[in-house]
């Protein structure tokens, strides 16, 4: 286990967040931001997450306690058992996931009632943007969800998504609040959090990992990721969307489509 290697993805997945934050600081790039593109880049984000959840992390959580639960003496009826006893751990843990993200939310709107009540009321003002750059007064009124910063992913993958994280969770700051260090400094909450999670996983594995500790800790996270993707990312790109739901599952389909061929492009290369 190559803890420097973990912690320099880390490092540079939460750097991509910092540099897609940015965005608010280019008026030309603004112009550019629009509800049609916040749509597309939040379904195309919401595709990779969905993948890196169902099929990256599940697939390798099930492997890992496949072997946590193996023997070498097992044969023939056993080995039934150690898949049934691997799938039903699985789809616990899978399930645990998705309660633990819906506590993590509760606990955020416990931390942050009057925040999330101010910009939920400009949030549902209207259904547009109505944003004025000459006038340097940027209001943003379509719903927001600020996503969650997500670990265990590969730096090439997790630079592009992390981009995308920053450019979601910046623009639309900066539309409701008019501050661009304010969508820069949310941005740096979510490059701290993504360390946070490398710092609390590693301290409950340690470097001397078994496989079943390895198969919780991959199958906590995909229960978490597919839980933000199909309750925040994707409701959330809809509304942007305003009604146009095929360009929502279009571009969240190529999202999937795109990390499938790079995984691909990444094994032929030997990474």
């Amino acid at each position: 286990m190559d803890v420097a290697a973990a912690f320099r993805i880390n490092l540079g997945a939460s750097l991509g967040t910092l540099l897609g934050g940015l965005i608010v600081f280019s008026q030309f790039l603004l112009r550019v931001v629009n509800p049609r593109a916040m749509a597309v880049w939040m379904s195309f984000a919401g595709g990779l997450t969905l993948f890196q959840s169902l099929v990256v992390l599940f697939p390798n959580s099930l492997f890992e306690f496949t072997d946590a639960f193996s023997s070498d003496e097992s044969r023939g009826s056993e080995d039934d058992t150690v898949m049934g006893q691997a799938w039903l751990t699985t789809t616990g843990c899978f399930g645990v996931g998705i309660v633990l993200n819906y506590c993590l939310n509760l606990l955020v709107k416990q931390l942050t009632p009057g925040q999330r009540q101010s910009l939920f009321a400009r949030m549902h003002a209207g259904d547009t943007f109505h944003l004025s750059l000459e006038d340097g007064i940027p209001e943003l009124k379509p719903p927001v969800d600020i996503m969650q910063s997500r670990h265990f992913l590969r730096v090439d993958e997790a630079t592009k998504e992390k981009l995308q994280q920053g450019i979601s969770v910046a623009t639309p700051m900066y539309f409701a609040t008019g501050s661009k260090w304010k969508g820069l400094l949310w941005c740096l909450v979510a490059s701290i959090a993504q360390h946070l999670g490398g710092f609390i996983a590693f301290g409950i594995l340690g470097k001397d990992v078994d496989s079943f500790s390895q198969g919780i800790l991959y199958d906590l996270v995909s229960g978490m990721l597919a839980c933000i993707s199909m309750k925040g990312i994707f409701p959330t790109a809809s509304m942007y969307a305003n009604g146009r739901v095929h360009l929502v599952s279009a571009r969240g389909l190529f999202g999937m489509l795109f990390m499938a061929a790079s995984l691909i492009l990444f094994k032929y290369m030997g990474v």
